[in-house]
């Protein structure tokens, strides 16, 4: 009895925090698997990116973005962004990590960070990874887990907040971009990149409190 009151006062909690959650803003254990056929508020690169069909990390039939660049002008960056349900206090939500399938299509070893932007302007402040994760440019599916950590994160000029402001909420961008020196505005590169399962990553805690909820829901 003492379980089930329990299971069900977390279940509770759970669904009310996803209740008064603002709309759009950062929930754990949220993903984008772009099975919908849309972008999922995604942009940037050259000409945006695009949703393939098949030939996720599942196979025949599994959807993926595909994000391009050129190396020169406007879409000579590999660098793609969301202003939408990847924004808001990821500190509270209990969120330290992303991860992600990311593919390379292209012929050149990228250096892939994620970051956040104060302004989505050009040169705006903000955080980006400290450390890249090297992506071979073999064509194959990598599974890809971004930590969000104050030691994994650099502060890029003076942030609102600093790290706590850019996890807390400030932020108006978020980011995933090629870049072999911390930066938020990326290198040229002629490149294709594959992207799939974009997961926030919950604290152990608050991945206990998702698990319990959905016991307790199953119990009912």
């Amino acid at each position: 009895m003492r379980l089930s009151i329990f299971t069900g006062a977390i279940a509770a909690l759970a669904a009310g925090l996803a209740v008064s959650a603002p709309s759009l803003a950062i929930i754990a254990g949220q993903q984008d698997d772009f099975q919908s056929g849309t972008s999922a508020f995604w942009a940037g690169g050259g000409g945006g990116p695009i949703i393939v069909e098949t030939g996720g990390p599942d196979g025949a039939g599994d959807r993926f973005m595909q994000a391009s660049s050129d190396g020169a002008g406007s879409g000579g960056r590999m660098s793609i962004y969301n202003r939408e349900q990847w924004l808001g206090d990821y500190l509270t939500a209990g969120v330290t990590a992303i991860e992600m399938d990311l593919k390379n299509f292209g012929s050149q070893t990228l250096s892939m960070r994620v970051g956040f932007k104060l302004f989505s302007s050009p040169g705006s402040p903000g955080v980006v990874s400290r450390v890249p994760i090297s992506l071979p440019a073999d064509g194959q599916w990598h599974r890809t887990t971004f930590l969000l950590t104050m030691d994994a994160m650099q502060i890029l000029g003076t942030p609102t907040g600093g790290y706590e402001g850019m996890l807390g909420g400030n932020a108006a961008e978020f980011r995933l971009l090629h870049s072999t020196s911390a930066s938020l505005t990326g290198n040229n590169i002629v490149s294709q990149l594959g992207v799939d399962n974009v997961t926030a990553i919950p604290t152990p805690a608050t991945g206990l409190l998702v698990a319990l909820a959905v016991f307790g829901r199953r119990r009912r």
